[in-house]
């Protein structure tokens, strides 16, 4: 197993150990649905809860059982969490760039846990402080995530999987393209155009 496929082992035993409510996304998710494994060089675990659910306690809870954590703070409360285990399943490098509060290499193994909200009808996952992506109100009915087994461990994905990849990454989701970037998704946003 690669280090990121460790890690995401670890990530999801460690999130289904807290009880929460959560469901793979991003690449991730993409991996999975592609191929049935994580995509290869991509270093990034991309989990997704929604934003009331992301409670101070849990980001308590993240720090006190040793994970490094960096908030991107928006205009959400929790808007983008990035977390690395202080352990030997995370390389050296992940420790010593959280430990200093950045997380700039993009080889790097972590964690992301995106917040998704809702208001005034509008649905969104805020990523960086300005810019946040449309999602389809089903994605926020935790009742209807089914469940999946990847490498072992059983996790949450959304109640269809293919039309979230296909709304995160266009119709032509299922083909690799390495120019894709968030921005190019056709529900992005900036945040004065959400409501």
């Amino acid at each position: 197993m690669t280090i990121y496929e460790e890690l995401f082992v670890k990530t999801i035993k460690y999130f289904n150990s807290l009880k929460v409510d959560y469901f793979v996304t991003g690449s991730t998710l993409l991996g999975i649905m592609r191929n049935g494994k994580l995509i290869k060089n991509d270093r990034e675990i991309d989990l997704a809860m929604l934003g009331e659910d992301v409670t101070p306690e849990l980001i308590e809870k993240f720090r006190s059982d040793n994970w490094f954590l960096k908030e991107y703070q928006g205009r959400e409360k929790h808007g983008l969490i990035i977390l690395a285990p202080n352990t030997p399943v995370a390389d050296n490098v992940v420790a010593k760039e959280a430990s200093q509060g950045s997380f700039g290499k993009i080889s790097d193994a972590k964690v992301t846990l995106t917040s998704y909200w809702q208001k005034k009808g509008v649905y969104y996952t805020e990523i960086a402080i300005d810019d946040c992506i449309l999602t389809d109100k089903r994605d926020y009915n935790k009742s209807k995530w089914k469940t999946m087994i990847c490498y072992g461990v059983k996790f949450k994905i959304p109640e269809d999987a293919k039309r979230h990849c296909k709304a995160v990454y266009g119709k032509d989701w299922m083909t690799p393209n390495p120019n894709w970037h968030w921005k190019h998704n056709k529900n992005y946003r900036r945040w004065e155009d959400l409501c």
